[in-house]
C-alpha cells in the first residue's frame, strides 16, 4: 500500500458514519495488530494499513469511533475527562 493509497483509505473511511457501518464487519480491536516499533510515524502507518477502517472498531460487542480534533489536548486528558463524566 503506496502513500496515495492510505490517504484515500483514511478519506473513504472517515466519511462514514456509525449508520453506514454493521457491527459484525468491524474488526474487535484485540484482533488488530499493533506495530512494536519505536517510532511512532512507523506505528501509525501500521496500524492504517492493517485495520479494515482506522476510524471505527468494535469493543466488547460495541462499536467504537474515533475522532480527532486540532487542539493541544492530549488523548489520555480527553478520555479521562469522558470517565469522569460518566462516573460523576
Amino acid at each position: 500500500m503506496n502513500i496515495n493509497d492510505m490517504k484515500q483509505k483514511l478519506k473513504d473511511k472517515y466519511d462514514l458514519s456509525f449508520d453506514d457501518v454493521e457491527l459484525d464487519d468491524l474488526e474487535e480491536i484485540s484482533k488488530i495488530n499493533f506495530s512494536k516499533k519505536t517510532n511512532s510515524n512507523e506505528k501509525i502507518i501500521d496500524f492504517i494499513k492493517s485495520s479494515s477502517n482506522p476510524y471505527m472498531f468494535k469493543c466488547n460487542g460495541k462499536k467504537i469511533k474515533i475522532e480527532f480534533s486540532n487542539t493541544e489536548k492530549r488523548a489520555e486528558e480527553c478520555l479521562t475527562n469522558v470517565v469522569k463524566n460518566i462516573y460523576k
